[in-house]
C-alpha cells in the first residue's frame, strides 16, 4: 500500500512554479524577471533569444559567447500565486534601481499586487505596492513618509 501511495504522489501534477531572474554577466544586473512552472524549459527558450527586448539582449549576449545568468528569486509558490509574487520582485527591484527589459506593470497587476501586500500572509515586511511617483526617485517617498510622521506626531 505506501507504493502505491508513493506512485500516486508522482503522478500530481506540479502545483507550484518559479520566480527567476536573468542576470547580464558582464555586469551582474538583472535585466529581467520572470515565472514559469518548468524552470528547464524556460531556461532553454530564454537561450533561443525569442523577438521580445529580453530576446535581444540573450542574442548579443550569445554573440559574445556568453548566455544570462539565472537566479531562482521565490521556489514552490502556489500557481494562484505566480502572478503577484513576479509583479512584487519586478516592483521591488525596480525600486531598488534595476533596469528590468519587463513590460511595465498594467493597472490590474498593480491593484492584485496592492491587494496582496495588504493581504495576511503574503509575507513579511508588508511592503506597498510602487507608485508612479516611485521611478523619480526616493525624494517623493521620503516627503510622503516625512508628512505621514508629522501627521502622528499631531
Amino acid at each position: 500500500m505506501g507504493g502505491d501511495v508513493a506512485g500516486q504522489k508522482d503522478r500530481i501534477p506540479q502545483l507550484t512554479g518559479w520566480i527567476y531572474a536573468l542576470v547580464d554577466p558582464r555586469d551582474h544586473n538583472i535585466f529581467y524577471v520572470g515565472q514559469t512552472r518548468d524552470l528547464d524549459s524556460r531556461k532553454r527558450t530564454h537561450f533561443a533569444g525569442g523577438h521580445s527586448v529580453s530576446g535581444a539582449m540573450i542574442k548579443v549576449l550569445r554573440s559574445n559567447g556568453l548566455l544570462p545568468l539565472v537566479v531562482v528569486l521565490e521556489a514552490d509558490v502556489p500557481l494562484r500565486r505566480l502572478g503577484i509574487a513576479e509583479a512584487f520582485w519586478i516592483a521591488l527591484l525596480r525600486r531598488r534601481g534595476c533596469e528590468l527589459l519587463n513590460v511595465p506593470l498594467q493597472a490590474d497587476a498593480r491593484r492584485q499586487l496592492q491587494h496582496a501586500a495588504r493581504s495576511a500572509g503574503f509575507g513579511a515586511p508588508r511592503i506597498a505596492a510602487p507608485s508612479p511617483d516611485d521611478r523619480l526617485g526616493p525624494e517623493p517617498l521620503l516627503q510622503e513618509r516625512e508628512q505621514r510622521r508629522q501627521q502622528r506626531v499631531r
